[in-house]
């Protein structure tokens, strides 16, 4: 069925299909609310421009927790970052590993039962899923995570290809906001309130070397419900598949296409995002630029990773309008060549 921002596998009655066929192309460019499809990935035709990864974060207004797990054939990272808003402290530990190999290799899809496991020196990292429950074990000098997750509600998944006709992108993204554990650093434990949450985001594909994009995303409990948001474009060809989704009470809710109005030269003056159906009317005030610039081999990342308050109004599939104060939200702006 097409509906805007891609075309959508009908996604309550799916049955798994192979994400790419004997040429290594997509299966079915589409959007969905499952992992939907099977990573076959022994039909990738440029396998040394593969790209598999799986990123957690926690967040509130009090800090952000980054778990990153995952490589671009030729580089890989295993690693987390914590960055404490109130103090603008920032500690990172993981390496990053040139030519890794098949060591960081990711070959289950998204929503699959795994386990990973990393351990040297500096870091212990674990990260598994059995199907209902995710779990994230980090330990390193300065900081100690353990963090549970029930697996609940929709997520949001899109299958799209890039301009070259090996090139694609599989990409799962989820909230979590039944939430436990704990996150230390030096000895001082960050609360998980009520505006904390988890998300996942979980990438398999062949990119171009260079490309850019805009992400954002937020949860907040808003009158016995809980909403959540989730907006991007960069990624791929939009008139296959878009991020752009609401998550009302864990069910998911199709967006059009988003753009953003922001000021390039200055990333802490307010944000303005807008969609074509009208459906989605925001501002965002941030409080913290996370930004980050990476030069190693051919990897080479510049990112601002804004983190504020978003207030505005989004309407749901029925029509009702949702009046949005202050959730805790983040946009980042990505230029990688990798």
């Amino acid at each position: 069925m097409e509906q805007k921002g891609g075309t959508a596998v009908d996604n309550r009655t799916w049955e798994r299909m192979p994400l790419l066929t004997h040429k290594g192309q997509l299966t079915r460019p589409s959007w969905a609310v499952e992992d939907v499809f099977e990573y076959n990935k022994e039909r990738i035709r440029r396998p040394g421009r593969r790209k598999e990864w799986e990123f957690y974060q926690v967040s509130n207004r009090r800090f952000t927790f980054q778990v990153t797990y995952g490589h671009v054939a030729y580089a890989g990272t295993v690693g987390a970052t914590l960055v404490d808003f109130e103090t603008g402290e920032r500690y990172t530990s993981g390496p990053m590993k040139l030519f890794p190999g098949d060591s960081l290799d990711l070959d289950f899809s998204p929503g699959q039962p795994h386990n990973l496991k990393y351990e040297d020196a500096g870091l212990f990292l674990s990260i598994g899923f059995d199907g209902y429950e995710r779990h994230i074990v980090c330990r390193s000098q300065r900081f100690d995570a353990e963090l549970v997750a029930h697996e609940d509600g929709d997520a949001m998944v899109i299958a799209t290809p890039f301009q070259r006709k090996y090139q694609f992108y599989y990409n799962y993204k989820k909230n979590f906001l039944d939430l436990a554990g704990h996150v230390r650093m030096h000895k001082l434990e960050y609360p998980l309130d009520q505006d904390t949450f988890l998300l996942l985001d979980s990438g398999r594909g062949v990119w171009p070397y260079r490309h850019q994009w805009v992400w954002g995303n937020g949860s907040q409990e808003i009158q016995g419900h809980i909403l959540g948001i989730n907006i991007g474009w960069g990624f791929g060809q939009p008139g296959a598949a878009t991020e752009n989704m609401l998550f009302w009470d864990g069910r998911a809710q199709k967006l059009g296409r988003v753009w953003d109005d922001c000021d390039r030269e200055n990333w802490k003056r307010p944000w303005r995002f807008y969609s074509d159906d009208g459906r989605f009317h925001m501002e965002f005030t941030p409080f913290f630029d996370n930004f980050t610039e990476k030069n190693f081999f051919l990897v080479k990342t510049r990112c601002h990773q804004v983190y504020g308050a978003l207030s505005g109004t989004a309407v749901l599939d029925d029509g009702t309008c949702v009046e949005v104060e202050g959730m805790h939200f983040f946009c980042e702006y990505a230029d990688n060549r990798w």
